[in-house]
């Protein structure tokens, strides 16, 4: 059973497009990114195509997941034959790679005194154990790639005496080198397009009486204790959820955010990005 359940995703841009869900056994947050030729393929004008692939991927966990035993990679790999072939067919069939949305997220759930968990890249898994440790697991692949990306943005911004935050037309050609890298030997694993890389994510398990309580954010709420420093570690982050409500930490992190508006201090690709937190005790 999962106790103490805080939950809450946010947004300050007209459609988020992270998802989460759980039941009493399991949970899950996923990121989606929409594809980077400005197109929208399913989605009416009210949301993206990463909104649909998420909510959907997400619907999905909530009938799969629950009370399954098969192995977490196969429970995700089918979830994206199916969730991938909806997409397809709605946008009337195969789609190019620069239009793919993409769709990552960590999941969990308790079975027979463990506590197993999947990393499909940057949504973060933190677990604090009752030692009052914490470990955060994550696939950091494209989180590197990213870097790489920001660090090009950052030397165009002192070259051309522009703020960061002006040179996003001036990195997409590298934002979308490296989206389609997406579920090839060179990038990163993604819960669309292609069924068979989902295999290779990152899995573990942990026995339950080792954890004391966990938490599951997405890489927009992981940037209050991994780039603003709002918490010194990752120790005083948990302390920190379970003191205070989902959104009055969201609400921090867009005034820290919110000052450093230019990206001047914190080099990153938007001002504010989805936020998704999830957080339970055992």
């Amino acid at each position: 059973m999962l106790y103490n359940i805080k939950e809450g995703s946010y947004t300050i841009a007209r459609v988020n497009e992270d998802a989460y869900g759980y039941d009493r056994d399991c949970a899950w947050v996923l990121d989606g990114s929409t594809g980077l030729n400005g197109k929208r393929l399913v989605a009416d004008e009210n949301g993206s195509d990463a909104q649909w692939y998420t909510l959907a991927f997400s619907e999905y966990l909530k009938t799969a997941l629950p009370g399954s035993e098969a192995p977490l990679q196969e429970i995700f790999s089918e979830g994206v034959r199916r969730v991938w072939a909806e997409f397809e067919n709605k946008a009337g069939g195969k789609v190019a790679r620069g239009d793919v949305p993409c769709c990552v997220g960590t999941a969990v759930r308790i079975r027979n005194g463990f506590l197993e968990y999947i990393n499909v890249v940057d949504c973060c898994l933190l677990i604090r154990f009752q030692d009052g440790s914490v470990t955060e697991f994550l696939d950091s692949t494209l989180v590197a790639m990213d870097n790489n990306t920001l660090h090009m943005a950052v030397e165009i911004s002192q070259k051309e005496g522009i703020p960061i935050s002006q040179c996003r037309q001036k990195i997409l050609p590298q934002l979308q080198r490296v989206r389609l890298t997406m579920n090839t030997p060179e990038g990163y694993i993604s819960l669309a397009d292609n069924a068979d890389t989902v295999l290779q994510a990152k899995t573990g398990k942990i026995p339950v009486t080792e954890i004391r309580d966990v938490c599951m954010v997405s890489d927009g709420f992981s940037e209050y204790y991994n780039m603003f420093g709002l918490s010194a570690n990752l120790e005083t982050f948990m302390d920190t959820v379970v003191a205070a409500q989902p959104q009055e930490l969201f609400d921090r992190l867009l005034v820290a955010q919110q000052a450093d508006s230019d990206f001047a201090k914190h080099p990153r690709f938007k001002l504010s990005d989805d936020a998704t937190l999830f957080y339970f005790s055992l």
